[in-house]
């Protein structure tokens, strides 16, 4: 009773509001998203392990990749989860043929047991320190942690969570001493929500207890990104032998496994260009009979295709002029639409927007440049300057604007700047701009502040109207009371920048 006075009191305090119908009362235990939610811990709904042990046995690898993804939502509650599944793996493959052996046989029932035998993972208290353990292991090519915390009442550690993960083709060729920093780093960025001032990270290996050992003064840039990382995490590293991490290590050398390669499909016939049209009118919301009705009626309203249609509608057409004859040749008039070139829409002034919309920044069309959206809708839509169009449209497309970068080549020749001799001693400067307001305080700017060493960044919101003297309180509250004082700083020539006041 007294959790739900809590409950009910932080909800009257915030303005919030809940359904009673949808609520449920003294009981022991919920279900959320698939999991059953009780004072023992976390485990997966008894719905969730039916459909897994009801699963028949793959035909083809379509059929596997449907078992193996299913089986994959219960790999943080299965230790040694892709040793299990490694002979499942191997059908995966499209270089071998599909033939399902007596391994195979073995290793289906075998996961579906161990997922069966599921660990349950504990809840975490946050009066209680959680200690996460890393460790890499460099002939298995990947690295794994568990994040633990000691139960006050039998004094032993329950997990939160296991991980673990491969090494990318670049992180193959690290040290071993960087490899397992990246297991720490990873796996604190992934746990972050876990980690607190007393929290605690556990490492086998004892050089990694002290980053201001003289053997990290010729380090790469980004082991000192990593070791930044740690100094604002405020935790260090504790070592343990290699002998007591044993679940880290285990998890390092039972790493999940990579993502399957898609079997090559078979060529499909190309479809013509009436089942074309109908295929991009269907991606948007009006239906293509809708969209053709449009048509008809916009055309009264254009002031290019009007005249068009009034003439090659009309029983006696007046003989048309020069200008007139010109715009309709290779138009024809076919169940009151105009078709340009045989099978190319001539689209009214009023859905070029629409057309140019859903060829461009519909979930299908990946925003594709000016060049490859303009051949697209042209080989199924006409009408004048479409290129111009097309170019306006995309040049103001919020989404491009924000992920795309410039192609061209700076102007002017490039001159190098000296390489600082340590991190923040040199910083790059500048604003990002023309985004959309956000929070209370409207943010619409974001100063970013670079160290040229180490890559390491600062991201400050701010206003676009906002003044020099209002920029450099920003840069003296976030940069330099946070990584002391530079000695150069390096921006363009905004009025900002360049101002008497700096």
């Amino acid at each position: 009773v007294e959790h739900i006075h809590r409950v009910l009191s932080l909800l009257r305090e915030h303005d919030l509001y809940v359904k009673v119908t949808k609520c449920t009362w003294m009981r022991k235990w919920a279900k959320f998203l698939g999991l059953v939610i009780d004072e023992g811990g976390v485990r997966p709904a008894p719905e969730k392990l039916q459909g897994l042990q009801e699963f028949p046995e793959p035909k083809d690898r379509t059929g596997l990749r449907q078992f193996l993804g299913l089986a994959n939502w219960f790999r943080r509650f299965v230790p040694h989860f892709s040793h299990i599944v490694a002979p499942l793996l191997s059908l995966l493959r499209t270089t071998v043929p599909f033939n399902w052996k007596a391994e195979h046989s073995l290793a289906f029932p075998l996961l579906k047991k161990a997922v069966l035998d599921h660990a349950t993972l504990a809840l975490p208290d946050p009066k209680q320190p959680v200690v996460l353990v890393p460790d890499a292991s460099l002939s298995a090519q990947a690295i794994g942690a568990v994040a633990m915390q000691r139960d006050c009442a039998s004094g032993r550690f329950r997990p939160l969570a296991f991980g673990s993960r491969r090494l990318t083709g670049a992180e193959v060729n690290y040290p071993v001493r960087e490899l397992e920093f990246l297991a720490i780093i990873h796996f604190a960025k992934v746990w972050k929500h876990f980690l607190a001032a007393d929290s605690e990270i556990w490492t086998d290996h004892q050089s990694l207890t002290n980053f201001n050992h003289r053997s990290f003064e010729h380090c790469s840039p980004r082991v000192r990104r990593w070791i930044e990382f740690m100094q604002e995490l405020g935790i260090q590293p504790k070592y343990i032998p290699g002998k007591a991490n044993i679940v880290a290590d285990a998890l390092s050398r039972n790493p999940p496994p990579s993502a399957p390669q898609r079997e090559p499909s078979a060529p499909r016939q190309e479809p013509s260009a009436p089942e074309q049209e109908l295929r991009v009118l269907q991606v948007s919301a009006v239906p293509s009979r809708e969209f053709l009705r449009k048509c008809r009626e916009g055309y009264a309203h254009d002031p290019f295709f009007s005249p068009i249609v009034w003439n090659l509608s009309a029983l006696r057409p007046p003989t048309p002029s020069p200008e007139l004859a010109l715009r309709m040749r290779d138009i024809t008039f076919r169940d009151g639409l105009l078709y340009y070139g045989g099978d190319r829409l001539c689209v009214p002034r009023s859905l070029h927007k629409q057309v140019i919309g859903e060829n461009h920044a519909s979930p299908h069309s990946a925003h594709l440049g000016i060049n490859k959206t303009y051949k697209k809708m042209a080989s199924l839509y006409y009408w004048p300057k479409m290129w111009r169009d097309v170019g306006v449209y995309i040049r103001a497309c919020d989404p491009c604007q924000r992920s795309k970068g410039p192609n061209a080549l700076p102007p002017g020749l490039l001159h190098p700047l000296s390489v600082p001799s340590q991190p923040w001693e040199s910083v790059c400067l500048d604003f990002l701009t023309d985004l959309p307001p956000s929070g209370d305080e409207r943010y619409d700017t974001i100063m970013v502040v670079v160290c040229r060493l180490i890559k390491a960044a600062i991201l400050v919101p701010t206003h676009r109207i906002a003044s020099a003297e209002e920029t450099a309180r920003l840069y003296r509250r976030f940069v330099t009371c946070k990584k002391g004082y530079q000695r150069q700083i390096v921006s363009d020539r905004d009025p900002r920048f360049v101002s008497k006041f700096w």
